[in-house]
Order: C-alpha cells, then sequence, then structure tokens
C-alpha cells in the first residue's frame, strides 16, 4: 500500500496546537460572555459597551495570531525538510494535555525540540 502524504488542514492545527487552540478558546469565550450578558441584559450599558470593544480587539488579536500560526505551519509543511529523528520523552499532563520532546539530526547538527499539544497521549 503505498503512503499517502496527507493534505495540509487548519482545523488539524487548532485541535493539536495548544497555542491556537487558545486563540480560538479566547474568540469563543469572550463571545458568549458578551451574548449573555446581551441577553439577560444584567449589565449597565456602558459596561456592554465596553465589554464589546473588548471582545473585538481581542478578537482582532487572536484572528492575527491564528493568521500567523497558520502560514507559520503551512510553510513548514510546504518547505520543510523530512529528517529521521525519535521521541526523547513523552509527558501527559493531569489536567489534559501533554509534552512531546523530539531529537533529529540535520546536517550533521543535533537538535532537540518539543511541543505542547492539546491532547492526552496516554490514558
Amino acid at each position: 500500500m503505498e503512503n499517502e502524504q496527507q493534505k495540509f488542514d487548519v482545523y488539524r492545527v487548532v485541535s493539536a496546537d495548544y497555542c491556537s487552540n487558545l486563540a480560538v478558546s479566547f474568540i469563543l469565550v469572550f463571545w458568549v460572555a458578551y451574548a449573555v450578558f446581551y441577553l439577560l441584559q444584567v449589565m449597565p450599558p456602558d459596561f456592554m459597551r465596553r465589554w464589546k470593544i473588548m471582545t473585538t480587539s481581542i478578537s482582532i488579536i487572536s484572528l492575527t495570531f491564528l493568521t500567523w500560526r497558520r502560514h507559520f505551519f503551512y510553510s513548514i509543511y510546504m518547505k520543510g525538510v523530512d529528517v529521521t529523528g525519535h521521541i526523547h520523552s513523552a509527558d501527559a499532563f493531569k489536567t489534559g494535555g501533554s509534552r512531546i520532546e523530539y531529537k533529529y539530526e540535520y546536517q550533521g547538527e543535533r537538535y532537540c525540540r518539543g511541543n505542547a499539544l492539546t491532547h492526552k497521549i496516554f490514558f
């Protein structure tokens, strides 16, 4: 069976990358809170105006960050060099998520890098 190369998927980036997931969560949490405040009409109009400005600002910053993060991963995906490496350590957090440390060699130089993931790797 031929090894098919997967297409770049933004959803996979957001679901696995902690920073991207956090940016999306910020947008959702602040807009949901705004909608609840608006529908229940429990906050004064001045507070609602400030909350809407803050929510809009956070959304713009988060969307800018997400665009940059998507471009970063896309450029790695399209222009990156395949190297062989091995997983040095993998740890799961009690609160959810995990961290993977991996080692590889590129052009005679050894590297050790890691990533925080939003998914648990151990059950």
